[in-house]
């Protein structure tokens, strides 16, 4: 959830939730390392990111000097076809055949390699990772959740038993933006069920209960402009609804603006952002730590 710019020796962060449910255990705590368990299975998994980018994670390793903590690296390359034909840019024209049966490519080597670490709270289910490393290579907060929400889908992770959920955590004045989009006509609001062990309001509680009395992993509420209307009046039932959604899910608003063109605006667009400097040294753990005793 963090970008900064390279030449000022920054590095970034952001943060991920994911909040996981067995059908069977919904009702206690979930098992003690489920979190770090499954993190470790979907080491051995890669996955496409964005174009022909793709990521995986190394397995995560405890902190020994913080109790809960772990880290990690995120490792990103670009697939390439090594069967394809190949272009001579010298000749502008294709390498003959007899040139590009030369090629050897080692087995597991991957070209255009960048890695960013990963930190992950166990205590509140939450992944931070740099956003930008110090080569200024980008890493985007939705390309992150997108990595861990197929890794953590895959049937090897969960044997099926149950369901991993990843929201990206939105920057505090998300949902205010969203309800402020000129002309809003529609808003989506998801929910998800949230971990047992983290709903503290009564509101988060009761609509655990209620998803898990239903057998559901999610509910989705869409709420639509009336005709002849202005645009929506989100009442602050409906606005509360967002707030948890927004940690828990995602909300998504539509309008248009004062030019007609149409307006999307959701919570994977605003991502919390905070930045970590350089010049303090120390590792990514080690300023993320400070970063995140300071605001606390």
């Amino acid at each position: 959830m963090l970008k900064t710019a390279n030449v000022n020796h920054k590095t970034a962060a952001a943060a991920i939730s994911w909040f996981g449910s067995d059908p069977n255990i919904a009702a206690a705590p979930h098992p003690t390392g489920i979190y770090v368990d499954s993190l470790r299975r979907a080491s051995r998994f890669y996955s496409q990111v964005r174009g022909h980018d793709f990521a995986k994670i190394t397995s995560p390793t405890r902190h020994r000097d913080h109790p809960g903590m772990y880290f990690g690296r995120i490792l990103v390359w670009t697939e390439i076809n090594q069967k394809g034909k190949w272009l001579n840019l010298i000749e502008e024209d294709e390498l003959p055949k007899k040139l590009w049966d030369q090629i050897n490519i080692p087995d597991g080597a991957k070209p255009n390699y960048r890695v960013f670490n990963y930190v992950f709270d166990e205590n509140s289910h939450t992944v931070y990772f740099e956003g930008k490393n110090e080569f200024g290579e980008s890493f985007g907060p939705t390309t992150g959740r997108r990595l861990f929400a197929n890794l953590l889908s895959e049937q090897e992770v969960t044997g099926g038993n149950y369901d991993m959920s990843v929201t990206l955590i939105p920057d505090e004045t998300a949902v205010d933006q969203i309800l402020d989009v000129p002309r809003l006509r529609k808003l989506v609001i998801r929910i998800t069920r949230p971990n047992p062990d983290t709903t503290t309001s009564s509101a988060r509680r009761r609509i655990f209960d209620e998803l898990y009395e239903a057998d559901a992993k999610q509910v989705e509420i869409t709420y639509t402009k009336a005709a002849g209307a202005d645009n929506l009046k989100p009442t602050p039932n409906i606005k509360h609804e967002a707030e948890l959604a927004a940690t828990d899910g995602f909300v998504t608003g539509f309008g248009y603006d004062i030019s007609g063109r149409k307006v999307e605006l959701s919570t994977d667009a605003i991502p919390k952002k905070f930045t970590l400097s350089m010049d303090s040294g120390g590792s990514f753990f080690a300023r993320l730590m400070a970063a995140l005793r300071g605001r606390r």
